[in-house]
């Protein structure tokens, strides 16, 4: 092995030492691959008829922050490679990959190509006036981002290894300065992929036909190996396939050749005298064949390049996959692993543990929901910690592969949640915090087990559940399209509005439900699971919606698993769910009804006060009445004395005086009745009354 390779590929496995790559085994030396896998098709077995494409509504557009960050070295860049009149050109990119049963959808975002010059093309230079690479400014954390949420372009490109009749590899070797070697060794086809490959979702043989006028016809098979991320590009995607054909090597050279000027790139053979294809394609001598790879390794790795490495990586674990389960479990299919499994608790058999660590090498990447329902699927078959101590067994060991380990982990995470058996769970998370944590799912695992323990604080556990809703937050941002992380942030949210952490008047809270809300939505239409539905209806009770939340908890009932682990529990749960809906709705319309009642009682007092007002109105108005009364009896009988006795002018005198003392009178009386309200009219009166008594007496 060349040490410029190690080098070369070493810097970026190190670089990104959060990601698990690719690797080749030589002879027991082990060359890891600046390949991040995110779907291996070894675990999934989708067939290449059952990829489809679809166009995403949005194209790609580079922040104009990179741009202006990226734009010397851009055009720097072009001179040098003298690039400009592709520029132009449309390219794909690789946006979401969507499992829906046995078929694949990848979703492809439209870009330009001076896009890839842009992001990926230039990751690594920096110009005079920044210090700064774009790796270093998007990756500091040694792990790339989602690909749906990458801020680089990321073309999506295609590899295709294609095995011949005479049992050989077809490596194309090209005369160019590579980043390996003058003459650099390239898979049978490695290239963009163009909008027009994809519309009738026939990429490959378009691509076969293409390159090596290969029709449909003399293709045998055609094997999805899976999707890797180019990390000396920053995370570019490729996607690789395994072609058989039964041409042989002259008529594959011929077809090559017909018709196509082919002076820069010539065609060779990789032998291998232990791979057959019959039907399927099989190793027929584990020994032979790896002489074989030893002997290519050692002859050809100097001039191999990266994505010629990668297709090699996924074919030998392609061929091998077999091989890799028959050692342990005698199948290479996870389904009859679980069955071999079931057998083996119910007969208490001693060799079960092969059989778990087989089940869990061909387990799904821990990124997918599958592989959250696959542990869930064998967890069922617990009978009396009979696979708990498995798992514990499995930990303990350090012959066990990273891959297994974690999924024993992840296994006895799920038991203990599922059992309720939280302070076992907590120590677990915390025994193992450092071997696991750069697990995509260890923050999803860490959240579900604060959340769950918060009713354990009594006994001794400080813990918050703002640490809880922090590590769900986490989860869901590595694992956007994970319908498990999802949906444990919808809890989550749910608990913290239960718990009174957040409030429903707070804009912000409030935001988040309806986040979650959205969330629970969405992940019931991708998934019809019973526990969906009861978080649904637990985020609708908090925002007032009795009716549906009852119906949608009641769903959960219905469509619990009864053969589950903990299905008693399940539904223990979901009958207290109901009740505290109830509960809610009865508070609810409780406090509706009280509300009420204050606001009658509220009325009934003001309409008290009001006629208490009008009585007191009445009250003053009747004495008003009387004592105006009562002063014109008293002026008219007092008037008719005075003018028995009296000559008229003195009669007229003491009259006026009468009258003003009456008026002095009224204007106290006024003043009495009314205080201050009609102060300037009772004593104008008064005033008025004095006036009269003045003039009366001054012509006396």
């Amino acid at each position: 092995m060349r040490n410029k390779i190690s080098a070369d590929f070493k810097k970026y496995c190190e670089y990104y030492y959060n990601e698990k790559l690719l690797n080749i085994n030589l002879d027991g030396k082990i060359l890891e691959l600046p390949y991040v896998i995110i779907y291996d098709n070894l675990y999934h077995s989708i067939s290449a008829k059952d990829i489809s494409f679809r166009i995403h509504y949005n194209n790609f557009m580079v922040e104009e922050k990179i741009l202006a960050l990226t734009e010397e070295m851009f055009r720097q860049y072009c001179t040098d490679n003298n690039i400009k009149e592709m520029l132009a050109e449309k390219r794909l990119r690789l946006f979401d990959i969507i499992k829906n049963n046995n078929k694949l959808e990848l979703e492809i975002q439209m870009l330009n190509y001076v896009d890839c010059i842009h992001t990926n093309s230039i990751i690594d230079l920096k110009s005079e006036n920044n210090y700064t690479s774009l790796r270093e400014l998007l990756h500091n954390n040694g792990k790339l981002d989602e690909i749906s949420n990458s801020k680089l372009a990321n073309q999506f490109d295609i590899s295709i290894a294609l095995f011949t009749g005479d049992n050989c590899l077809v490596v194309k070797k090209i005369k160019s300065d590579g980043i390996i070697g003058e003459e650099n060794l390239y898979p049978s086809i490695a290239d963009s992929i163009m909008l027009e490959d994809i519309i009738d979702n026939n990429l490959v043989c378009k691509k076969l036909e293409k390159e090596f006028n290969l029709k449909y016809e003399y293709v045998d098979e055609i094997f999805f190996l899976g999707i890797a991320r180019n990390l000396i590009k920053g995370g570019k995607t490729d996607i690789f396939f395994l072609v058989t054909t039964k041409l042989n090597n002259s008529d594959i050279l011929g077809r090559y050749y017909f018709e196509n000027n082919r002076n820069n790139s010539i065609l060779e053979f990789v032998k291998f005298n232990s791979i057959k294809y019959d039907e399927r394609i099989f190793i027929t001598d584990k020994k032979i064949f790896n002489f074989d790879m030893k002997a290519i390794m050692s002859e050809k790795l100097d001039n191999m390049t990266l994505e010629l490495l990668g297709s090699i990586s996924l074919f030998i674990n392609w061929i091998n996959k077999e091989d890799l389960v028959e050692s342990s479990a005698g199948t290479n299919d996870i389904d009859k692993i679980l069955k071999i499994i079931k057998n083996k608790i119910s007969n208490k058999s001693k060799d079960i543990i092969k059989y778990v660590e087989a089940y869990f090498e061909f387990i799904s990447d821990e990124k997918e929901r599958e592989f959250e329902i696959q542990i869930g699927n064998l967890i069922k078959l617990e009978i009396d910690k009979y696979l708990e101590n498995v798992f514990d067994r499995i930990l303990l060991d350090s012959n066990f592969s990273y891959k297994v380990k974690y999924a024993s982990f992840y296994s006895l995470c799920t038991l203990y949640r599922r059992n309720k058996e939280y302070s076992k769970y907590h120590k677990l998370i915390d025994s193992y915090t450092k071997d696991f944590q750069t697990q995509y799912t260890f923050p999803h695992l860490k959240s579900m087990c604060l959340r769950e323990i918060i009713s354990l604080r009594k006994i001794g556990y400080n813990l918050d559940l703002k640490d809880s809703i922090n590590l769900a937050k986490e989860a869901k941002n590595n694992l956007p399209n994970n319908i498990g992380v999802l949906h444990s942030y919808a809890v989550v949210v749910a608990m913290a509005f239960e718990e009174e952490l957040y409030d429903i008047n707070n804009e912000e809270n409030k935001k988040e439900l309806y986040d979650a809300i959205e969330i629970a939505q969405r992940i019931i239409n991708k998934e019809d699971f019973a526990k969906f539905y009861s978080t649904y209806g637990r985020l609708l009770c908090i925002d007032g919606k009795y009716d549906e939340a009852k119906k949608n908890i009641r769903n959960a009932i219905d469509k619990e698993d009864k053969d589950k682990l903990g299905y008693a529990l399940s539904i223990g749960d979901y009958q207290t769910q109901l009740l505290n809906v109830e509960f809610k709705k009865s508070k609810n319309e409780f406090s509706d009804i009280k509300k009420l009642l204050e606001n009658k009682v509220e009325g009934v007092k003001t309409d008290i006060i009001e006629a208490r007002e009008k009585l007191e109105n009445e009250k003053t108005n009747n004495l008003e009445f009387l004592g105006f009364f009562t002063a014109i009896i008293s002026f008219t009988i007092g008037s008719i004395q005075i003018a028995n006795g009296q000559d008229v002018r003195d009669a007229a005198r003491l009259i006026v005086v009468l009258a003003g003392s009456l008026l002095i009178v009224l204007g106290g009386f006024g003043t009495i009745l009314h205080g201050k309200n009609r102060f300037m009219s009772n004593l104008f009166t008064g005033i008025m009354g004095i006036v009269m008594i003045i003039l009366g007496l001054s012509f006396i």
